[in-house]
């Protein structure tokens, strides 16, 4: 993140290869800084997993998609 930062040019995207378990986050506490959730299922879900972003064009990762098209969107940030 410090260097997306210093360099600005850093586009940083975080996602899974696949969702585990449908985890489901049912508390919180931002003071303590923990998290309180439960597992839905011992085994993968169809559940798409999340895409987070930061940087320049974080703003077409944003949510969940089929990791084809998270391929698909990096590969457009290049055809200009």
């Amino acid at each position: 993140m410090k260097f997306a930062d210093s360099n600005g040019e850093t586009l940083v995207i975080v996602t899974a290869d696949h969702e585990c378990g449908a985890l489901v986050l049912v508390d919180g506490n931002n003071e303590t800084g923990s998290v309180t959730g439960y597992y839905l299922s011992n085994d993968h879900t169809p559940v798409y997993p999340i895409v987070l972003s930061y940087g320049p064009g974080a703003a077409r990762f944003t949510g969940r998609y089929l990791q084809r098209d998270i391929a698909n969107r990096i590969k457009a940030l290049y055809e200009f």
